[in-house]
């Protein structure tokens, strides 16, 4: 069974947890994380822009044409673990205090299931990655020092009853 077959038949199974208030609304946003997550495109250099090795195939670290790159999989999997919990749900608010690749993963996932999605960001962010997060539908979020994202976003997240996607937490 490959990797994706994997991904989708945990996807797709019957959310086990008591406490998820929507458990149709559960299933449905897992079954369509499923569908979409071997569709989602890549976010890798054109090959002109990759250094070339005469005589050596060349694989990207963490790049699997099939299912994603490391920031997509990892996206995938907190979102579709938060949803399995019950701490996603269709009214949920998700705050990222993730990388900046991480979040536009988690910001397209939620987007194709209708979950408000906010990315915590230092304020020394480049406007283009800010306008990326929310070209997929998210909010960004700035904080003046980076080093105060995670406990700020904490806050936000405990006052907004949000869902918090923390990577490095």
């Amino acid at each position: 069974m490959s990797t994706n077959d994997n991904a989708k038949s945990a996807a797709n199974s019957t959310a086990t947890h008591d406490s998820i208030p929507n458990r149709a609304w559960a299933q449905w946003a897992l079954a369509k994380l499923a569908g979409y997550h071997g569709e989602m495109p890549q976010q890798l250099p054109e090959p002109g822009e990759r250094p070339r090795f005469s005589g050596a195939e060349q694989t990207l670290a963490g790049q699997n044409p099939e299912f994603g790159d490391f920031d997509h999989r990892l996206a995938y999997a907190y979102i579709v673990h938060g949803i399995r919990i019950g701490a996603i749900g269709e009214d949920s608010i998700v705050i990222s205090t993730m990388s900046i690749l991480t979040s536009l993963s988690a910001a397209w996932f939620l987007r194709h299931i209708g979950v408000k999605f906010v990315a915590m960001v230092p304020h020394s962010m480049g406007p283009a990655k800010m306008e990326a997060i929310r070209a997929l539908g998210g909010r960004v979020g700035q904080l003046e020092r980076g080093a105060l994202v995670g406990s700020r976003a904490r806050e936000i997240a405990t006052v907004l009853d949000a869902h918090l996607l923390g990577q490095f937490e």
